[in-house]
């Protein structure tokens, strides 16, 4: 065979392999000329890209058609005529279907004997997912960065050998340090944690990147300055292949609520000794007042009037007495069966209102229901059949009607005394009302039921005679 044969048949061979890898590679494959850029030829998976039926109806259009900016082209044609090469050229397309679309561009000039371009051959990548991908990442990046930046808590990056790689620059108004002060240096030696609270944040830090949950703890951090401030700290862990690689702590700003706390733990322990102190005057004061009773009675005959006066007095002193035990008494001991209570409470406010009438109406299945509350509840029923006993005219009487309301006892307490001014219910449970039934005894009524989260209301009624409480309050979870 000539050797003329040989070379064509080879030529031939090299060109059906080329032009395989041209319509098979599944990157845009083109080439057009310069200038407005007509297409001398593309690929499928070029024609696909675009959005066209085939690569005849591709060929009629021009390549520059293509740039949504029309300046994109311009600018990597100036870049090819200095370099002969672009790589790595973004730009935005839109397809035939007026979808855009983000492409990575290739291009290489080939030129004639003088110099001239004449014509472009590159490649066209879609890169539209991870251009939004980038995106997405960049609004994500800068929605931080203003959350970040503008937290008025202190939030802290730490790493897992508990250098700060990060803080949010409220820690300036919070501890008085600017975070190029603290970052890049260990949270235990910057001295934040009081050396006595030290080995408990470490080991809850420990536990934290052992994997395990931690709940919020409290401790007085020390400022810049020396003071301490009150802060809450809540920690999440940061994974990365499965590995635990660094801690997200958000300091709260408790400080202020923290002081009230110790204030009312202050105060509180002062009231528990004044409480003592006046509790052990007043039995002390009580038993004298027993005493002399009974030296009277054993001096009066036993038909006298002043036997009912006496009996009333040693009424009133036995309940005082009672009033004075439950401030002494255990929670766990206090009664909270709501109808034992009002019945009890209602026999001693009839003994020591020998005129009063108490009358406790309740189903049989709600005595021994029992309902939230604790040592100061009987005040509230003592004061509501004292306030009758002594507003309700000669023979007073009260009616207490109990009943279940889903999750809450419902108890109203009527009685037939004269009632109460329209102009005064709106106010009665004020501090400041002073009429008769309200007043003081009412707002500490009010006050007791919302300590254990029941309410009470003053019920209108058509007729005059009469007033009506509405007592709710929440039935204990078993």
């Amino acid at each position: 065979m000539p050797t003329s044969e040989i070379d064509v048949s080879k030529l031939e061979k090299a060109e059906a392999e080329y032009r395989h890898l041209f319509e098979s590679v599944p990157v845009g494959l083109f080439r057009t000329k310069p200038g407005v850029g007509e297409i001398l030829d593309a690929n499928p998976a070029l024609v696909t890209m675009l959005g066209f039926p085939n690569k005849e109806a591709l060929l009629k259009r021009k390549s520059s058609s293509f740039y949504v900016d029309p300046n994109a082209r311009r600018e990597w044609e100036q870049k090819v005529a200095k370099e002969d090469v672009v790589v790595g050229f973004e730009a935005q397309f839109r397809r035939l279907d007026d979808h855009l679309i983000w492409v990575l561009l290739s291009i290489r000039a080939f030129r004639n004997a003088q110099g001239k371009v004449l014509y472009y051959e590159g490649t066209i990548e879609d890169i539209t997912d991870r251009k939004l991908a980038q995106e997405a990442l960049a609004e994500s990046e800068e929605r931080y960065r203003l959350f970040f930046e503008n937290l008025t808590d202190v939030l802290l990056h730490l790493d897992t050998n508990l250098n700060i790689i990060d803080v949010s620059p409220s820690i300036e108004a919070h501890l008085g340090y600017h975070p190029d002060e603290v970052k890049g240096k260990s949270y235990p030696v910057l001295g934040f944690i009081p050396p006595e609270l030290l080995p408990q944040a470490l080991e809850n830090t420990k536990r934290l990147f052992a994997g395990e949950k931690v709940s919020p703890h409290e401790y007085p951090f020390i400022a810049k300055d020396g003071s301490r401030v009150w802060g809450e700290v809540s920690s999440k862990q940061v994974y990365r292949d499965g590995k635990i690689v660094a801690l997200y702590s958000l300091v709260r700003d408790i400080h202020d609520r923290k002081l009230a706390e110790i204030e009312l733990r202050n105060t509180n322990r002062d009231l528990e000794l004044y409480a003592k102190l006046l509790r052990h005057d007043l039995i002390n004061d009580i038993q004298v007042i027993f005493s002399n009773t009974e030296l009277m009675e054993m001096q009066i005959p036993e038909d006298s009037e002043l036997c009912d006066f006496l009996e009333a007095s040693r009424g009133a002193a036995d309940r005082m007495i009672h009033l004075l035990n439950l401030l002494r008494r255990p929670e766990q001991e206090v009664e909270k069966e709501i109808v034992i209570l009002i019945e009890r409470v209602a026999k001693q406010a009839m003994q020591t209102h020998k005129q009063l009438t108490v009358k406790v109406n309740a189903p049989k299945k709600l005595k021994k229901i029992r309902v939230v509350g604790g040592r100061l509840l009987p005040v509230v029923f003592v004061n509501l059949f004292r306030n009758a006993a002594q507003h309700a005219g000669i023979r007073p009487k009260v009616d207490v009607t109990i009943a279940q309301k889903t999750e809450k006892i419902q108890i109203d307490v009527t009685d037939n005394g004269p009632g109460v001014p329209k102009k005064l219910q709106a106010k009665l449970f004020e501090r400041s009302t002073a009429t008769d039934g309200g007043g003081l005894g009412l707002n500490l009524v009010k006050r007791v039921l919302e300590a254990y989260g029941g309410s009470i209301e003053f019920i209108s009624k058509t007729s005059k005679k009469g007033a009506s409480f509405r007592i709710f309050l929440p039935v204990e979870e078993s």
